[in-house]
């Protein structure tokens, strides 16, 4: 998946996590496949509706997931890429995907409040009770001032090295994955910070005392290198 001429499944997975496609990646990566069908449990919408909320990823506070639930059933909503995933309830606190194979347990705090959720037995998600989804608004943006964000930029980790092609279509740019061939569109909210109209994808760019564009950082912690002419 990596734009190398040598290049190992091993290091093709480590690339598939730097944006936050922890739960659609997975599913190609990491398939599991249950020999036995877990039974499902009914619950009314009132007892699920206490899952309900926005959750943020253990390690990344900028990164969320919102829980709801629609036709009774409790469903996972990914804000960064909008996919939508439904569970069926098959304990109290546990929850199954069996198309996917993906398992969603949360836990109580002494209270009986849900306070987190876990995610593939691995990934822990923390409640917030105070998040507020930001409405973003997209602004225009000259062609002179689009053109500059253009061109190949570089994402080097643990010896191996990832690539996106920006290129400028309008007042959107148009970023592809050249190891998956995956394009996604974001807009500018200001000069230098973009986001995705269909996901919450911020990209923050930088320029040098000469007024060039260097790089990109993405969901706020990726940084990627612009690629020189």
């Amino acid at each position: 998946m990596i734009n190398l001429k040598k290049s190992s499944n091993r290091n093709m997975r480590k690339f598939i996590f730097i944006f936050p496609f922890m739960i659609t990646a997975y599913f190609a990566v990491y398939p599991v496949h249950a020999e036995n069908p877990i039974k499902t449990v009914s619950f009314s919408t009132r007892q699920l509706t206490e899952f309900e909320g926005y959750y943020h990823a253990d390690n990344d506070p900028n990164l969320y997931l919102q829980i709801m639930v629609k036709n009774n059933k409790l469903v996972l909503k990914q804000l960064w890429d909008d996919r939508e995933i439904t569970f069926e309830q098959k304990s109290a606190l546990y929850f199954y995907n069996d198309q996917q194979s993906f398992p969603l347990t949360f836990t109580k705090d002494a209270n009986g409040e849900i306070t987190q959720l876990l995610a593939f037995e691995r990934d822990t998600w923390i409640k917030d009770k105070n998040y507020k989804p930001v409405v973003k608004k997209e602004i225009k943006l000259s062609a002179g001032q689009m053109q500059p964000f253009a061109g190949k930029y570089k994402l080097s980790r643990n010896g191996d090295d990832a690539f996106l092609q920006f290129t400028v279509k309008g007042n959107s740019i148009e970023v592809k994955e050249l190891w998956s061939e995956r394009v996604f569109t974001i807009v500018p909210e200001s000069e230098l910070v973009f986001f995705a109209k269909d996901g919450n994808y911020p990209v923050q760019f930088s320029k040098d005392k000469d007024g060039n564009i260097t790089q990109a950082l993405i969901f706020n912690k990726d940084v990627w290198v612009k690629e020189k002419e």
